[in-house]
């Protein structure tokens, strides 16, 4: 049975079901599941290739190593499965057969008859099942999943090609390199796992990503809505130590959402661009006013936020083509001539 189910380490993938103790989403329980197939197939691994002289290590590595066709059925639903990780029976299922497998491997007198004769049959044809399943998760919907078709396919051959070989060499033919071969055998099928494992990390943390951008880009029309408000209503730009991180925590927001919401929805370069554009805008009306007529531009540039004379000077001239001075003489003249 060992050797039969190494074949299915090809696959990998699965998701935990939903209970409020167990972590939530596809990529922990995708995590899991490989977790829980490499280490069987890894305890499998170390018990064939070294003889222990502490037999307690070798009853540990087979307890663990016992049921790798069952988890390998578990990551072939996480790889293949939208929704597995809120399935609760097939931890039922898995639960009651490596319970079984303990009962038979402690049981040592390997009778085929009675109670524990039946189990042994029951066993063994759960096995069988938990293979077949493995194999029916990958191809099943391999026609209509044409994004993900080619790694199905590829899964699906590695899968049955461990598998034939692992039952070649069960015969008796092979007996004397059956170990060996099996060692062998375990080792590809770890490796085929953990490439399945990072492919199908890689795609749920794209889509993850992907979700992750849609949702911010249908809040941004909001946050740019509120932002509009704290600088026509509040005129936090007048506050020359404002910060991208002081409007975030204003509107409540990460610092990236605000920045993206500035550089997309808004169309500024920068956060500075667009504190600059408000900070200009409200040095104009300054400078055409009458009644501020005798205003130095240093005392402009201070009541509109900047905090020294340069950088007004810079921002000013690169909006409206004219330094401060500049803009207020042409102002004054045509007050004067009209």
């Amino acid at each position: 049975m060992v050797s039969a189910s190494i074949g299915l380490a090809t696959v990998s993938s699965a998701k935990p079901p939903a209970m409020p103790w167990w972590p939530k989403g596809e990529q922990p329980f995708l995590f899991l599941c490989w977790a829980l197939f490499s280490v069987s197939i890894a305890a499998f691994v170390l018990h064939q290739s070294f003889l222990f002289d502490v037999p307690i290590l070798g009853v540990l590595l087979t307890l663990v190593g016992l049921i790798p066709c069952g988890w390998a059925w578990m990551f072939a639903r996480a790889l293949f499965r939208e929704g597995a990780h809120r399935d609760l029976w097939p931890w039922l299922i898995i639960a009651t057969f490596y319970a079984s497998c303990v009962v038979l491997y402690f049981d040592g007198s390997g009778s085929q008859s009675g109670a524990l004769g039946y189990l042994r049959q029951i066993q063994g044809l759960m096995a069988s099942a938990m293979l077949i399943m493995t194999f029916v998760e990958t191809i099943d919907g391999i026609r209509r999943d044409q994004a993900h078709r080619k790694f199905r396919l590829i899964v699906a051959i590695g899968f049955l090609s461990t598998m034939a070989a692992s039952l070649v060499v069960d015969l008796p033919e092979f007996a004397a390199v059956q170990d060996q071969t099996r060692t062998a055998l375990a080792t590809i099928a770890l490796c085929g796992a953990t490439a399945a494992f990072q492919h199908r990390r890689r795609i749920l943390t794209a889509r993850a990503n992907e979700a992750a951008e849609a949702t911010a880009a249908r809040a941004r029309p909001e946050i740019a809505k509120r932002l509009t408000a704290l600088l026509e209503q509040d005129r936090v730009f007048l506050d020359p130590d404002l910060k991208v991180a002081d409007i975030a925590q204003r509107l409540r927001q990460p610092d990236y959402k605000v920045t993206q919401c500035i550089t997309g929805d808004l169309g500024y370069g920068n956060f500075n661009q667009m504190i600059n554009a408000y900070r200009v805008d409200e040095a104009e009306a300054l400078l055409v006013d009458p009644a501020l007529s005798g205003q130095s531009i240093l005392d402009v540039a201070m009541a509109c936020g900047f905090g020294s004379l340069g950088p007004f000077n810079r921002a000013f001239k690169a909006k409206t083509g004219m330094t401060p001075s500049q803009f207020k003489r042409v102002h004054a003249t045509v007050a004067v001539t009209s």
